[in-house]
């Protein structure tokens, strides 16, 4: 290949990889594959890499610490900054819990750790850019951890000569797509983030510096190179099996463009002024995109429009501008002199600097101090609520999730959860998380009542379960068709998160109770608050007409699905109730109980005085629970032994 320094087709390519990353995360239509643009950064990467090794080398003027000062002055000062005003937007923005969050990932960053820090946590993979403002450094943090491996890896492998090099990329990019697809389906986290299983694009930039030019054939290389990346950018979505065997295809053809970008035609594309602009901004603009997105969505407390999305672009291309101009280009050309040590000691107190004030806001609470003083008691609390919601809702022992609880179905259900009580009224609560709540709420509220309870995290209760994590399938098929027709229960109380794709099921789960006997009560769908309550309050920062303010709120689909499970229940002749009326009368939600802490602990999930609360509504409301099932067996005589666990 081409040994010059500069080249304008390499900034074209930049240009349009951070069009594609910007398109998708901007949520453009048609664009939701554009993440595949950080592979083509990291093809773009591996090449250059390779080639600045192999022609300092040959020219006997290679110095390993050379190199890492250089790249520091490219990308440290840059980052710095960006982090740096990132800090200060969180400190004004974030309630305590999530500066936290925050203060980790900031600490992560500065190091190049943070892919590991998301991998770790399963919620980031997910999250809005409100939710992890930083989270787009994990790609940074790979490429930081490439360049700290492979030039003194390299340098001892040249000394055995250039093919033991060529032989060593092509297996570890060949092992990295093969262990990516082999964990695709069982840590495909680890698959995203971890920069062993994204070698292969290093590895195929970096192949490239031995290869000759083919210039006949460059022109149908290029065009085939750049049609890859725009049909993976246009066919791949969120869900697409990724990196996998899937990352061939734009690593391919990433690869193709930086092999073929000095084509006369078609490469001239590449060389347009405004490509190979944009490509100059390229690291300025990924750095400074996720964060403003993220800060705005959080200061809006709503969605960002589309027209505040184009609004966004255009100062994120401002901001990248000013980044470029006064901090990235001006060390990396023009560096005040500074020797390497010394320049290396700057960067590592600044890095110093980033970690004392990061790591001061984990292990500080979150700076609670910054919290106005009428709602701080009800957010500093706002873990013990969450506790305290776990223990009433017996999570582990009756309610199963992902962070806790037995799942094999031989011990799931547990004595304690699904005994029967003969000297009192039984109703069993079947449900998801919500079904938890209500478990706690209706036991405290009803205390002449035995529950009997099994809520499963997310696992609505309906006959044919399309949830398959938690052994949901295997408990929904336990109670309906093992448990409830030899069971004596004056009634069955379905709970639930539920969705529009539900009710067809749903109907048909009622139709199966009726035909078994008990009496069927249902209960709607709790109210839905969007952004969380906790992040509410701390915005609103007063008592005083916070009620008000958070019920404006109340997500409008949830009240539609209250009214059509009213149709339904009505047209199957089961009872229901609404736990929206329950809370919420007149649309108008409690916030804070009377002690001062959160009733709701999230965007619906109750903490136990919100849970009572909600029962004691229901109760206002007219449900009675009254025992009627003459019983036939006492104890736990109704569960087969073999399920029986504790």
């Amino acid at each position: 290949m081409d040994s010059r320094t500069s080249r304008a087709d390499l900034d074209g390519l930049r240009g349009i990889a951070i069009l594609a990353i910007l398109a998708c995360d901007f949520g453009l239509p048609g664009a939701a594959g554009g993440f595949i643009g950080i592979d083509a950064f990291f093809v773009i990467s591996g090449f250059l890499t390779t080639r600045a090794i192999l022609a300092r080398t040959s020219e006997g003027r290679w110095s390993l610490g050379d190199f890492y000062c250089r790249r520091l002055r490219r990308s440290f000062p840059a980052l710095f900054v960006t982090l740096v005003v990132a800090l200060a937007a969180a400190t004004v923005l974030l309630m305590p819990e999530a500066l936290q969050r925050f203060g980790t990932s900031a600490f992560a960053s500065v190091l190049g750790l943070s892919n590991i820090l998301y991998w770790a946590d399963a919620s980031a993979f997910v999250a809005s850019a409100a939710q992890t403002p930083l989270h787009h450094t994990w790609a940074i943090s790979v490429t930081a951890q490439w360049l700290l491996i492979w030039p003194p890896l390299m340098m001892v492998l040249l000394k055995r000569g250039p093919a033991l090099v060529v032989a060593t990329l092509i297996l570890a990019g060949a092992l990295s797509i093969w262990a990516g697809q082999t964990l695709l389906a069982s840590d495909a986290l680890a698959v995203w983030f971890l920069t062993p299983l994204r070698l292969a694009a290093f590895a195929a930039g970096a192949l490239l510096v031995w290869l000759p030019r083919w210039r006949q054939a460059e022109e149908a290389l290029l065009l085939a190179g750049l049609g890859c990346l725009v049909y993976a950018t246009a066919a791949f979505v969120p869900t697409t099996p990724f990196p996998g065997t899937d990352l061939l295809l734009p690593t391919l053809g990433a690869t193709l463009v930086v092999y073929a970008g000095q084509a006369p035609r078609i490469g001239a594309l590449l060389r347009h002024p405004f490509p190979v602009w944009l490509g100059g901004l390229s690291y300025a603009l990924y750095l400074v995109h996720w964060p403003l997105l993220g800060f705005v969505q959080t200061y809006l407390l709503r969605p960002v429009a589309a027209w505040e999305l184009a609004a966004l672009g255009l100062i994120a291309l401002a901001l990248a501008w000013l980044l470029a101009r006064f901090v990235e280009r001006p060390f990396r050309d023009n560096l005040p002199r500074l020797s390497p040590p010394a320049f290396g000691l700057v960067c590592a107190g600044l890095v110093m600097a980033v970690m004392t004030v990061s790591g001061l806001m984990r292990i500080g609470d979150g700076w609670t101090w910054r919290i106005p003083a009428e709602v701080r008691p009800a957010i500093v609390a706002l873990e013990f609520s969450r506790k305290s919601r776990e223990t009433a809702n017996r999570v582990g022992v009756c309610h199963l999730n992902m962070w806790v609880g037995k799942t094999a179905l031989g011990s799931y259900v547990d004595e304690r959860c699904m005994r029967i009580d003969p000297t009192r009224a039984n109703y069993l609560i079947l449900g998801d998380s919500h079904g938890g709540d209500r478990y706690a709420g209706l036991s405290a509220a009803y205390p002449e009542v035995n529950f009997l309870q099994m809520t499963t995290a997310s696992c609505r209760p309906l006959l044919d379960t399309d949830f398959t994590d938690y052994q949901c399938p295997a408990r929904m098929e336990y109670v309906f068709r093992k448990f409830l027709p030899g069971a004596s229960l004056d009634g069955v109380i379905l709970v639930g998160r539920w969705q529009a794709r539900d009710l067809d099921k749903l109907r048909a789960t009622l139709r199966h109770l009726r035909r078994l006997g008990p009496r069927v009560i249902l209960i709607g769908p709790a109210v839905e608050i969007v952004p969380w309550v906790p992040d509410l309050v701390f915005r609103h920062g007063r008592r005083a007409g916070l009620e008000d303010w958070v019920s404006r709120f109340i997500v409008p689909e949830r009240l539609e699905m209250d009214r059509r499970m009213r149709v339904l229940a009505a047209e199957e002749g089961a009872e229901y109730d609404s736990a929206i009326d329950a809370l919420c009368p007149e649309r108008r939600c409690p916030v804070l109980s009377p002690e001062g802490r959160l009733l709701i602990v999230d965007y619906g999930h109750q903490a136990p005085e919100g849970a009572l609360a909600q029962a004691l509504g229901l109760k206002r409301l007219g449900l009675s629970l009254p025992r009627r099932q003459p019983l036939r067996t006492a104890g736990c005589a109704t569960i087969p032994d073999a399920h029986v666990g504790g």
